[in-house]
């Protein structure tokens, strides 16, 4: 699923620069400010990477959201009959559907789809 994403950190600088200390570090262990500034760069350059990540790993999740919920077989809603012993089922029916097959239509939507069913 995410074969095509691949992660490179290259940090160099110091003796505890790995991406896992970049949080926190000893200003003691550069030489100069050209160090620190060398060393802030690079962590800045590891969090837009971090971000670009994120935002891919995010829209394949979304896609694979999308298609797996699309790949959902539901059974069509039987007309309900008004019989009293039978409201729960319907009720938990519609609750079911309405989140698998109608999370992105508006409310009045929902309800609409439920009353054709009424």
């Amino acid at each position: 699923m995410f074969e095509d994403i691949s992660v490179e950190f290259d940090f160099k600088v110091g003796a505890n620069t790995s991406p896992a200390s970049l949080s926190s570090f000893d200003v003691g262990q550069f030489d100069s400010k050209e160090q620190i500034l060398f060393f802030i760069q690079k962590q800045n350059k590891y969090l837009v990477r971090i971000q670009e990540l994120l935002k891919i790993l995010r829209r394949k999740a979304a896609e694979t959201k999308a298609r797996n919920r699309s790949q959902v077989e539901m059974a069509t809603m039987p007309l309900f009959d008004r019989e009293i012993s039978k409201v729960e089922g319907f009720v938990m029916a519609c609750k079911l559907y309405v989140r698998i097959r109608m999370r992105e239509t508006t409310i009045e939507d929902q309800v609409q789809w439920v009353l054709i069913y009424v």
